[in-house]
């Protein structure tokens, strides 16, 4: 589920029409940022790990910030 997260950040970040630069930096550095967020403070094994109800509440915030960006 985490890398269809990151895929629909990248074909968000790809599809927006703003010039191919931005599309180029918003499609990559965005999946990239996730990420890196998702493997610092999200996962099993973080560098600095939070509690459990913290970790679900970013979850479910990373899935519905992807699903809005490929509603949007």
């Amino acid at each position: 589920m985490e890398l269809c997260v990151l895929g629909a950040f990248s074909y968000w970040g790809f599809h927006m029409n703003k010039g191919w630069l931005i599309n180029t930096i918003l499609g990559i550095g965005t999946p990239l940022a996730v990420a890196i967020f998702w493997g610092t403070c999200i996962a099993s094994k973080a560098t600095f790990p939070v509690t459990i109800p913290i970790r679900i509440l970013l979850q479910i915030i990373v899935f519905v910030l992807a699903i809005t960006a490929l509603f949007v």
